[in-house]
């Protein structure tokens, strides 16, 4: 699953069919190469130098005299990031072992040599794009279920109720959710998540979440596979247990995505300025995510939205003299600096900083 950069904190997501072959060299005691198959970035290669390690570890060295090549669907879009490494690795098991990997199935994650998934970013847009392919389930790292509940939060349950998505703490966990041959658990919670999808297809009251039989089938899902995020979530969903604000790290990526290009014409002007419908679009999205922000970011988000009202002042009234200008920019500067004070506040706090690292 990747993603595609639109603009400042707007992403498209995407799945991309993936393959690995080897073939064998022209001399059998050549030592393997394994390499993707076109130009991709630093991470990437180095994500997979990881999974060639988990593989050795796991199965011993690699058969000599072949080449390993790991492709994708697109050979020529700029690909680069570690959240492949999961995808790969189960592609290298598949072509150790024979086992076979249900096409259904999108994934990502990175991944170190011992097997453990690390968090990669993007993943609810990642998601919207494995929808959108028709896959029917995803495996994402378990350190991002809480951005997904930030995304049930802001968008409501259509993107976790049109996919099933599960949390994965290391390669067997991807693994058990990826082979054809599924666990007697895992094929029963599959089954009754697609039982809940008809209902909600057929059913699109906004209620229908909090119906008991729903919550019902949802909570028997949770037990049958306790890393369905998307049970987990529209439990709490229906059942109105769901955090009423955004985690501190969402908060901010929040505050980001809706005000990004006031921030950065704060910190490096423009010299044409900055367009008033954009002025105003920002303003009006700071105002409206204001109730579902951490408490502690609304401060930052405030300053902010006032910077932003300022530079739409000085737009639509522009000083007509020496001391009206210096009144007005004196005014701008202090809003200014007001946010800095904010962001220094969320940004120097230790133990605000190690709440969004977890």
């Amino acid at each position: 699953m990747l993603v595609l950069e639109l603009g400042p904190g707007n992403y498209a997501g995407k799945a991309s069919q993936m393959s690995c072959t080897a073939v064998a060299a022209d001399r059998s005691g050549d030592k393997t190469e394994a390499k993707f198959n076109q130009k991709v970035g630093n991470d990437m290669n180095k994500a997979l130098e990881e999974v060639l390690k988990h593989s050795i570890l796991t199965y011993g060295p690699l058969p000599m005299g072949h080449t390993i090549d790991f492709a994708f669907e697109d050979k020529y879009g700029d690909k680069d990031g570690p959240s492949a490494a999961v995808a790969c690795a189960l592609m290298l098991h598949s072509l150790r072992t024979g086992t076979e990997i249900d096409p259904a199935f999108a994934v990502t994650g990175d991944m170190n040599a011992d097997g453990s998934v690390q968090p990669v970013g993007g993943v609810p847009d990642k998601i919207r794009g494995a929808a959108n392919r028709s896959c029917t389930y995803v495996g994402v790292p378990a350190q991002t279920e809480k951005a997904l509940m930030d995304a049930l939060l802001m968008d409501g349950p259509a993107g976790l109720s049109g996919i099933n998505v599960f949390s994965i703490t290391k390669f067997d966990d991807a693994l058990a959710l990826a082979s054809t041959r599924k666990s007697p658990q895992l094929t029963s919670a599959l089954e009754k998540f697609a039982e809940v999808q008809k209902v909600l297809q057929t059913n699109k009251t906004p209620n229908i979440l909090s119906n008991p039989k729903v919550l019902e089938r949802l909570s028997a899902i949770i037990k049958d596979a306790p890393n369905c995020v998307s049970a987990k979530c529209l439990f709490l969903y229906g059942s109105g247990k769901l955090p009423k604000t955004l985690t501190l790290g969402g908060s901010l990526t929040q505050v980001d995505k809706m005000a990004s290009e006031l921030v950065k014409n704060f910190k490096q002007p423009k010299p044409q300025g900055l367009d008033e419908d954009m002025i105003a679009h920002s303003i009006s999205n700071l105002s409206r995510i204001r109730t579902k922000l951490d408490p502690r970011v609304i401060p930052y988000a405030d300053s902010i939205k006032d910077y932003g009202v300022e530079v739409r002042n000085i737009k639509g009234h522009p000083p007509t003299s020496k001391s009206e200008y210096d009144k007005v920019m004196a005014k701008l500067n202090q809003a200014g600096g007001r946010i800095e004070i904010e962001e220094g506040k969320i940004r120097g706090n230790k133990s605000w900083m190690e709440e969004i690292m977890r």
